[in-house]
């Protein structure tokens, strides 16, 4: 997982919606309940999640962090215990404010997030995607 600073609250506004995208696609192309899907159905769902990928890297300022897999493993087990967690870290945006500041007091008690917490710290908008 790679973090992102974003400084322009449109652009995380658009991030958001993005996600949002990718995240209804992506239950589309895995569903058991539709059943087979047709090739050129998949093949349209995989180019969304293509374009939904480099659009969101487009509209980040700047790769500021990559999470390694011990991270990332801490990160799951922390947002599935947290419930506040959900809508930020569960969604892969943090919002400069109150929002980042609730985000920092869980994570600043979390050993093995240091490196993560500096890099959410420095920056204003946080992308995690």
């Amino acid at each position: 997982m790679i973090i992102y600073s974003v400084n322009d609250e449109k652009k995380v506004n658009d991030i958001i919606m993005l996600i949002k995208l990718n995240e209804q696609v992506t239950r589309v192309k895995w569903s058991k309940s539709i059943g087979n899907l047709p090739d050129d159905i998949k093949k349209s769902l995989s180019n969304i999640e293509q374009y939904v990928e480099t659009k969101i890297e487009d509209l980040c300022d700047l790769r500021i962090y990559c999470i390694d897999d011990s991270e990332e493993l801490i990160l799951l087990d922390l947002i599935k215990k947290n419930p506040n967690l959900k809508d930020t870290l569960g969604l892969g945006v943090i919002k400069q404010g109150e929002q980042k500041d609730k985000v920092l007091g869980i994570l600043k008690k979390t050993p093995g997030l240091e490196k993560l917490f500096d890099a959410i710290t420095e920056n204003d908008n946080i992308v995690m995607f």
